[in-house]
């Protein structure tokens, strides 16, 4: 259910695999900037350890 709903709103904010692309590439830059974030508090602790 909730995955139509996904598939409905890319669909109607888009209409085309440009939208889908541009929101993929949305939700990598996000997940990349968490995981330096993550890497960033890790590395004083592992120094420290």
């Amino acid at each position: 259910m909730m995955w139509w709903t996904v598939r409905a709103l890319l669909h109607t904010a888009a209409g085309s695999r440009v939208g889908v692309a541009v929101s993929w590439l949305s939700l990598r830059i996000v997940l990349a900037l968490r995981m330096v974030i993550f890497l960033y508090r890790g590395v004083p602790t592992i120094l420290i350890v």
